[in-house]
C-alpha cells in the first residue's frame, strides 16, 4: 500500500484548492456527484464491451469499398514528445481500418532548444530532439504515408498546423495532438459519414485515457452542433476533420496560441453555417401589412456533421504544463477575446463576461430600442399566488417596457380574484384582464391572449410564477432579439431551490425528457449545460418568449395539443423554418405549485401519440441536442 504522502501532497493540496477557487463548495459537490452518478461511473468497462468496435466490425471496415473513398491528412505538430506516446500516436494512425490517409508531421522540438537561453537548454534536451527527428524519418522511411518537416525556428503551435496544412494534400485534414491516440476505426467513421453527404466540419464523442493508453475514463458526449454551447466553451474539441480547403483558407492565428483550436473552430463554424454572418441580409417577416424591426434569419447547420461515437483519447499527463494557474488564466481570456471577435462578426450588440465556472462564458445580448414585450399570462386560482407573479414584475424585473394580458377564465364567479383584477387594473396603466370562457385548453387561451398583445415579442409565463432574477427578462428579450433565434425559453424552479423545468429533450421517457431536473440551483449538470444558455428542441410552454412575426406566422398554437406538447409541436415547427429555440440560463422563475413533486414528468398517452404522428423523426432517429449513447428511458444522461 502506498504511503499516505504519496498520495496527499503539496501538489494535490494546491490543485484541490484551485479547484473550489475557481469552481466554488456546490461546484466541488456537484463534480463528486457526477463522478459518482454520471456517465463517468464504470465507462471503462462499459466503453470497452459496448463501445469500442471488435475484431469482427474492424475487420469489415478494412474490406469495406466506399464509394468515396477521401484522402484524409492527419496533421500533428511535435514538441520534444516522449518515445512511448509518440510512438504510440503514429501507431494509432498505422493502425486504422481506413488507409486512404497521410500522417503530416511538423517537429519543432529542435528549434525550440536552440532558441533558448543557453542557460536553460541541458544536453538532455538536445538529446532528446535529436532522438524525436531520429524516430519519426525512420517511421517515415517504412511508411511512405507519413510526411515530416523539421523546423528550423520555432512557430509555435499556430505555425506548425499551418505548415502541416501548406503540404498536406487530403481533402479533409483531421489534427490530432502528439500524444493523444485515435482509435482504430476514427478514419473509418469520418470518410463514412462523408459518403452520406460532403461536409465541411466534422467532429466526434471523445474521452481520456491513462498514460499507457490502457484505461479510460471522462467521456464526452456531445450533442449536434449547438451554436450557443459553442459560444459558452469549446465544447467540440477532438476529433475535428474539416475540408482541407476550408481549413488553409482559415488557417491557425498565432495571437490565439493556447487557444487556437477554439479561435478555428468558431471561424470555421461562421463559414460552414448560412445565414449566420452579420453581412447577410436578413428576412423581414410582416404582421398586419406593416414590416417590422425585428429581424428573422433562418441558419443552415446543415454542413456540420457530428459523429456520435468516441473516436479519440486524450492522453492524462501526471505533469502537463496546462496546470499552471497563469497559463489557465492566460487562455482564459485569450478564449474569451476568441468568442468576443466571434459575436461582433455575426451578432453584434453583445458581449462575454466569465462565469463563475473555470474557462466557461456567457454571452450578453443587448436589447437595443428596448422592444415591447406582451406578458399574456393564463390566471390562476388563488389570489396570493397571482400576486407572486405580477408584483415582482413591477418591484423586481430592472426590463420595464411591457404589458401584461391576463386571461381569465372563470370571470366573476371567482370573487376573490376578481378583487384582484380590479385592484390591479387600477394601480397599473399597463395591465389587461380578459375574460375568455370559451377557451377549451391552455393552448388557445394563449392564441387568444397574443390577440390581444401589443408587443415585438411575447411572454407565455403561468400565473404561479415568480420572478427570481432581475435581469431574467432582458436576458431572454437580448436572445429572443437575435436574427435566428425564434423561441427563448426560461429556467423554472421549486420553491425548494431545485430544478424544475429548462429544455426539453423529445422521444426521452416517453415524450419528454426534463434534463437535470431535481438538481440544486448552481449545480453543474453534464456538460454543464443547466448553468448556462444552450440549444433544444423545444421549451416549456410555462416560460416561453416568442418573436411576435414568428408567432403569427407559425399561427399560434395547435390546439389539439394541450401542456407542454403544445410547446414542443411550436417549437419544432420553428425549428423547422430555421431557426433555434435558446433556454436561457440566467432567467430564473420559482414555481409555486403544492405537489408538484407528485406531478406526471411526462406527457400523456393521448398527447404522446399525436406528437409520434406529427414528428415521427425525433422519435425514431432521437433528439439531435440529445447523445444517443445515453438511455432514453430512465436516468437522463446515464449510458445504455
Amino acid at each position: 500500500m502506498k504511503p499516505y504522502k504519496t498520495l496527499i501532497n503539496d501538489s494535490s493540496i494546491k490543485k484541490g484548492l484551485d479547484y473550489v477557487k475557481y469552481n466554488g463548495i456546490s461546484g466541488v459537490w456537484s463534480k463528486v456527484k457526477y463522478k459518482m452518478t454520471g456517465p463517468g461511473l464504470s465507462y471503462n468497462g462499459w466503453y470497452k464491451e459496448n463501445h469500442e468496435a471488435d475484431e469482427e466490425e474492424l475487420s469489415r471496415q478494412r474490406q469495406d469499398e466506399l464509394p468515396y473513398s477521401p484522402l484524409i491528412s492527419v496533421l500533428v505538430p511535435v514538441y520534444l514528445t516522449p518515445e512511448f506516446f509518440l510512438r504510440g500516436m503514429i501507431e494509432s494512425v498505422q493502425n486504422q481500418t481506413y488507409s486512404n490517409w497521410e500522417l503530416c508531421i511538423v517537429d519543432g522540438s529542435q528549434a525550440e532548444v536552440e532558441e533558448r537561453p543557453v542557460e536553460d537548454a541541458t544536453a538532455y534536451d538536445y538529446v532528446y530532439s535529436l532522438e524525436t527527428e531520429r524516430i519519426i524519418r525512420q517511421l517515415a522511411t517504412e511508411d511512405q504515408r507519413i510526411k515530416y518537416h523539421l523546423l528550423e525556428e520555432n512557430q509555435g503551435i499556430c505555425g506548425s498546423l499551418n505548415k502541416a496544412l501548406s503540404f498536406a494534400k487530403g481533402d479533409y485534414v483531421v489534427f490530432l495532438n502528439h500524444d493523444d491516440l485515435l482509435t482504430e476505426d476514427a478514419l473509418y467513421e469520418i470518410a463514412k459519414t462523408c459518403n452520406h453527404r460532403p461536409y465541411d466540419f466534422i467532429y466526434s464523442d471523445e474521452d481520456k485515457c491513462s498514460s499507457d493508453g490502457t484505461k479510460y475514463s471522462d467521456p464526452s458526449f456531445k450533442p449536434d452542433f449547438s451554436l450557443d454551447l459553442i459560444r459558452a466553451y469549446n465544447y467540440i474539441g477532438h476529433i475535428v476533420a474539416v475540408k482541407r480547403s476550408l481549413a488553409a483558407e482559415i488557417s491557425f492565428r498565432r495571437e490565439f496560441e493556447g487557444v487556437e483550436d477554439y479561435d478555428f473552430n468558431l471561424r470555421c463554424i461562421e463559414a460552414c453555417v448560412g445565414g449566420l454572418l452579420r453581412q447577410d441580409v436578413p428576412e423581414m417577416l410582416k404582421r398586419d401589412g406593416m414590416l417590422k424591426e425585428i429581424a428573422v434569419r433562418a441558419v443552415d447547420t446543415g454542413s456540420i456533421a457530428h459523429i456520435p461515437r468516441v473516436l479519440y483519447h486524450s492522453r492524462i499527463k501526471t505533469k502537463s504544463m496546462e496546470n499552471s494557474a497563469h497559463r489557465k488564466n492566460v487562455s482564459g481570456e485569450l478564449a474569451k477575446k476568441a468568442i468576443t471577435k466571434h459575436l461582433e462578426r455575426t451578432a453584434g450588440f453583445s458581449g462575454v463576461v466569465r462565469t463563475e465556472m473555470k474557462d466557461v462564458f456567457k454571452c450578453v445580448y443587448e436589447t437595443p430600442g428596448n422592444p415591447k414585450v406582451s406578458i399574456i399570462i393564463p390566471a390562476a386560482d388563488d389570489p396570493a399566488v397571482m400576486e407572486k407573479c405580477i408584483t415582482p414584475l413591477f418591484e423586481k424585473a430592472r426590463y420595464s417596457d411591457f404589458e401584461i394580458i391576463i386571461m381569465d377564465t372563470v370571470g366573476d364567479e371567482n370573487i376573490p380574484m376578481t378583487r384582484l383584477y380590479k385592484k390591479l387594473e387600477g394601480q397599473r396603466r399597463n395591465i389587461r384582464v380578459i375574460t375568455e370562457l370559451a377557451a377549451k385548453n391552455t393552448a388557445q387561451l394563449r392564441n387568444k391572449g397574443a390577440g390581444y398583445a401589443r408587443g415585438d415579442f411575447l411572454l407565455f409565463l403561468d400565473g404561479n410564477l415568480e420572478l427570481i432574477d432581475t435581469t431574467a427578462i432582458g436576458e431572454m428579450v437580448g436572445n429572443c432579439m437575435r436574427d435566428e433565434v425564434g423561441v427563448v425559453g426560461g429556467t423554472l424552479f421549486t420553491t425548494s431551490g431545485t430544478l424544475y423545468k429548462q429544455g426539453i429533450f423529445i422521444g426521452v421517457n416517453g415524450a419528454a425528457g426534463y434534463p437535470n431536473r431535481g438538481i440544486r440551483r448552481g449545480s453543474f449538470g453534464y456538460l454543464m449545460n443547466n448553468a448556462i444558455n444552450n440549444d433544444y428542441s423545444a421549451v416549456p410552454a410555462a416560460c416561453m418568449m416568442v418573436k411576435t412575426v414568428v408567432f403569427d406566422t407559425m399561427g399560434g398554437f395547435l390546439d389539439i395539443f394541450t401542456g407542454d406538447a403544445a410547446a414542443i409541436d411550436f417549437c419544432l415547427r420553428v425549428r423547422k423554418m430555421g431557426l433555434l429555440v435558446v433556454s436561457v440560463a440566467d432567467a430564473g422563475w420559482t414555481c409555486h405549485e403544492p405537489g408538484i413533486r407528485r406531478r406526471p414528468q411526462g406527457i400523456d398517452s393521448i398527447n404522446e401519440k399525436l406528437l409520434r404522428d406529427k414528428w415521427p423523426s425525433y422519435f425514431e432517429e432521437g433528439d439531435p441536442y440529445y447523445n444517443c449513447n445515453f438511455t432514453r428511458d430512465g436516468n437522463l444522461f446515464s449510458l445504455k
